[in-house]
């Protein structure tokens, strides 16, 4: 098997460690509508930002309804509605998240910046 095979499944395993921490945290129940059934656990901040990828503050319990098919609530079809359901209902792990986000646009904001200055720097040199 080669590396990036190795990698994958590695990933694909810590993902779903990261799943049954965050259903084991929420005693398995759907933290929107309180179902029991078909609980799968959600990406606050998506999955592809690496820094939030694992941490189980970045994950809720939802069941399928809820997660994907309810116009309403679903954070996938009504991100808006999601939001600030998760500021009036879940007010710690929201403002945890919020600030990991801004943490995030941060570092984002001063690499550029080093970026631009080195930029300017060789501009200066000619």
């Amino acid at each position: 098997m080669n590396k990036a095979r190795r990698e994958k499944i590695e990933r694909r395993k810590a993902l779903e460690a990261w799943s049954r921490e965050v259903r084991k945290r929420d005693e398995g129940k759907c933290q929107m509508c309180g179902s029991v059934k078909f609980i799968q656990a959600h990406h606050i901040i998506p999955k592809e930002l690496p820094d939030t990828r694992l941490d189980i503050e970045n994950g809720l319990s939802i069941c399928c309804g809820c997660h994907k098919y309810n116009r309403k609530r679903s954070p996938h079809k009504n991100a808006l509605y999601f939001s600030a359901w998760l500021m009036r209902h879940k007010p710690v792990q929201y403002n945890y998240l919020i600030w990991k986000i801004n943490e995030q646009l941060w570092n984002e904001q001063q690499a550029k910046e080093k970026q631009d200055s080195g930029k300017e720097d060789l501009r200066q040199a000619y």
